[in-house]
């Protein structure tokens, strides 16, 4: 199965690389209830994995995902779920599911109640990103991957913001490369999420609040992130944690890609007591004092509740 769009040639190579049927793919064609601007969809909505075991689907077929990072976050659930697990490509083709949510192997849908508070972990056998897909791109979703962009840059390779600042025009091909290095690095060192890959969340702890506030179709996930990492720059700067040169660094370049540096709070606030880092009256935050050097920091829940 594929799981939205037409790409022959790139769904037949990955289904070629998986050791899967050689003579092409079959399509099972549905029609996925979403909204426009991220990944509220669930299982019920879907009927994805009734549709694949209806149409014969076994352990010896796999699942290619070519979209975004909708596309590739519901089809990697049910490849990590479906038969207690298939095997998956990822053909991301927005820039945000080229640099982030590709790699790594999460996979999560949105309820009411929070952002990805549904999902697991399951590795693709392969992940091929297509600069050239980015082309007809939209200005808002090209600007919404642009902020996870600047997150890799901001807390692990500040060669990225460097190169941001200063060309002309971005070089594409290198950012996905660059930033998919940086992140599977820090994967490869945490697989499941229980350590370190948690700075990979910085400014998604407050993103994910504003996303959930907003019922999920305001603002783009990289809108809601971008504000977010602004949203917690300012916190650390508050209580004495350092990030202001950072905090003056960033808030241009968000401007110059369309991202807000401050969303309105209320509302917001009610989400964080459901974020996935929390334990007990406290959660793990990703904070950066400067460029390229994000660290975790354990503080109290209500610490974040206030508006800055």
């Amino acid at each position: 199965m594929k799981i939205q769009e037409q790409a022959p040639a790139k769904i037949n190579l990955a289904l070629n690389i998986l050791g899967r049927r050689t003579d092409g793919y079959h399509e099972l064609r549905m029609v996925m209830q979403s909204v426009s601007l991220c990944d509220t969809v669930t299982v019920e909505e879907t009927g994805i994995g009734f549709a694949l075991l209806a149409d014969g689907f076994t352990r010896q077929d796999g699942i290619a995902a070519l979209g975004g990072g909708v596309t590739g976050d519901l089809a990697g659930f049910i490849a990590g779920t479906l038969l207690r697990g298939v095997a998956l490509a990822q053909l991301p083709t927005s820039l945000l599911a080229q640099v982030d949510s590709s790699v790594g192997g999460k996979t999560g849908l949105d309820l009411p109640e929070g952002k990805n508070l549904i999902g697991c972990f399951y590795q693709p056998r392969l992940v091929l990103a297509d600069t050239a897909c980015l082309v007809t791109l939209p200005r808002r979703q090209l600007s919404s991957g642009m902020a996870e962009v600047i997150k890799c840059g901001v807390i692990g390779d500040e060669a990225i913001l460097h190169h941001l600042e200063t060309a002309e025009q971005p070089n594409l091909p290198w950012l996905v490369a660059r930033c998919c290095r940086y992140k599977a690095a820090v994967v490869s060192r945490d697989e499941r999420d229980g350590g370190g890959r948690r700075v990979l969340n910085f400014g998604h702890t407050f993103g994910h609040a504003y996303e959930a506030a907003g019922g999920y179709d305001t603002r783009t996930h990289g809108e809601a992130v971008a504000a977010g990492m602004m949203h917690m720059l300012r916190w650390q700067v508050r209580h004495g944690l350092g990030g202001g040169q950072l905090l003056e660094r960033l808030a241009p370049l968000l401007r110059r890609w369309d991202l807000p540096t401050r969303l309105p709070w209320d509302g917001a606030a009610d989400y964080l007591a459901r974020d996935k880092k929390r334990g007990g009256d406290g959660i793990t935050i990703a904070v950066a004092e400067r460029a390229g050097q994000g660290r975790l920091l354990t503080v109290p829940l209500a610490a974040l509740m206030e508006d800055v």
